[in-house]
């Protein structure tokens, strides 16, 4: 099932265990408000450099991809636009078992070099001719090589291939905040590295041909980049300067007014779409009467946040995280917020990283179990939680949800986007089990079966997949179960994020064809899952 994958996906991008042990039951173990963008609004003359890239929602919310072009002629690319991880990671031609279904051709671009290479200056221009078949490095280089890239994950899955750089371009350019249009074309990244995938292994998304990493471009510089100390081990040569992120090359090259970039995911049941925008925000896909909540980043690697509480319908979780030596071990708290704040006086201090490259949220197993244990009926279904499939139409009132406290104001998960597709059985899995932690135990009926539903879990009375699920590590993984309802800013210049729930408008205006190719993308994957069984 689909959420099984991606939970496992996860955890290897993280380097987590996915071997849980037989007593890890459902798992293993500043405020700043108001805009900084549009200062100068009543300037014309201050053309405001953004680039705004519609996204695709593929298969029940599982994924988000977005259309981005590499080199000269331009190749056009799907693209998973992941702030969990920082390399542009690319499939390349030679590649037969790769992700997606386009692969880079490096000697069709004109402006490709290999990574050591020197670069030309930004304000020059190429004449190169097309490459010749020596500027493919081996499929397997050799560990001399200094193009050479290799990534190898806890559970083993892996990926290698070569380092170059070429233009990549994203989105139309040149909007102004209201979105009227000054320009077009897209913006223009010169000379960003590409960590190009020569093979991999078969355990790999094959949805979208890359992912373009979003975080800090110090997790892809670091000794262990982009990962693992827990799990996963990169091999590559120390790059001649640190690996810059493609939005912290737009911000060098002066492409972007403002170091800042923001996410509307939207919902399949409301149509899907997205957004990316680069260079600002999109003050409208906010809801009405909010504003933005800002709270600064506590590691600048990825973009981690302090999670105050985490409640459910309106009750506090009683969680204290374990106090392990752990990489993304939080640092001091920041001090509490003024009296006239909303916030709880207790407080868990929960480490957070919103990753809009992770389907739902992760977190520590013991706090998952806490969280399912005031959610009606939820229980563990193999090393995985399950929640009722109609827990959506059993919601009554505003208190049906589950609340992140961030900067003493509650984002929240509404109980229907915690419902995914349905536990089908045989599945791989154990039975349904009691699971039990901090003395809470849930009873389950040994006899009791689950009953046919539809696609996503929203009719029916059997059991589906819960968006929120375990890991053995001590903090949070927030993903797009949490930002499809909640607008999230990335502000790499001031390093600290901005939230605010969102408007759930009318979807983006989408033509035929693409939504045509999302259709049959979810026929596809049916047929596929049919002939698995």
């Amino acid at each position: 099932p689909s959420t099984v994958g991606r939970w496992e996906h996860t955890l290897r991008k993280y380097g987590l265990s996915t071997d849980f042990g037989p007593n890890q039951r459902g798992g293993p173990q500043g405020r700043q408000r108001g805009r900084v963008v549009g200062d100068n609004d009543d300037n014309e003359d201050d053309v405001k450099k953004v680039a705004r890239v519609p996204l695709v929602d593929f298969d029940f919310d599982r994924e988000y991809y977005g259309t981005v072009s590499v080199g000269e002629p331009p190749q056009s690319f799907k693209i998973d636009f992941d702030t969990g991880s920082s390399r542009f990671i690319l499939s390349s031609k030679g590649c037969t078992e790769c992700s997606g279904t386009t692969r880079y051709d490096s000697s069709l671009s004109k402006t490709f070099l290999l990574n050591s290479e020197d670069t030309p200056s930004l304000s020059s221009t190429t004449n190169a001719t097309a490459k010749t078949t020596s500027r493919y490095p081996s499929l397997k280089p050799s560990p001399p090589d200094p193009n050479a890239w290799h990534i190898t994950y806890g559970d083993m899955s892996h990926a290698e291939g070569f380092l170059g750089r070429d233009h990549v371009t994203l989105g139309n350019s040149g909007e102004g905040e209201g979105g009227s249009k000054k320009g077009g074309g897209g913006l223009t990244v010169q000379h960003q590295e590409l960590a190009l995938v020569t093979s991999e292994s078969a355990n790999f998304d094959d949805a979208v041909d890359g992912i373009m990493g979003l975080a800090f471009g110090t997790l892809a510089s670091s000794s262990l980049p982009s990962n693992i100390r827990s799990g996963a081990t990169t091999t590559t040569t120390p790059p001649k300067a640190p690996t810059k992120t493609v939005f912290e090359n737009m911000m060098s090259q002066g492409l972007v007014n403002r170091g800042v970039f923001s996410f509307y995911l939207g919902k399949s049941s409301l149509g899907g779409g997205g957004e990316v925008l680069f260079g600002g925000w999109d003050s409208s896909r906010i809801a009405d009467g909010q504003e933005l909540v800002f709270t600064n980043v506590t590691r600048p690697k990825y973009w981690q946040i302090n999670v105050e509480n985490v409640f459910v319908a309106k009750q506090r979780v009683d969680y204290t995280p374990v106090k392990t030596v752990t990489y993304l071990t939080p640092k001091t708290p920041p001090p509490p917020p003024p009296p006239s704040s909303t916030s709880s006086e207790k407080r868990s201090n929960i480490a957070g990283i919103v990753d809009t490259g992770t389907t739902l949220m992760i977190v520590p197993f013991r706090l998952a179990n806490a969280i399912h244990a005031l959610i009606p009926n939820a229980r563990v279904v193999g090393q995985s939680w399950a929640v009722p499939c109609d827990l959506g139409l059993m919601a009554h009132g505003s208190s049906s949800k589950v609340e992140l406290q961030i900067e003493g104001k509650r984002f929240a998960i509404p109980f229907e986007d915690m419902v995914r597709e349905p536990v089908e059985r045989p599945s791989g899995l154990a039975n349904e089990s009691p699971a039990s932690s901090d003395s809470i135990t849930h009873k389950v009926d040994d006899d009791e079966e689950e009953e046919s539903t539809e696609e996503g879990g929203k009719k029916g009375s059997g059991l589906c997949f819960s968006g929120v699920q375990p890991s053995g590590a001590n903090f949070i993984i927030i993903g797009d179960v949490f930002i499809k309802n909640n607008y999230v800013v990335f502000d790499q210049e001031h390093q600290r994020v901005g939230i605010a729930p969102l408007k759930l408008a009318e979807p983006l205006p989408t033509s035929s064809s693409s939504s045509s190719s999302v259709g049959e993308e979810k026929a596809r994957k049916g047929k596929k899952d049919v002939q698995k069984k």
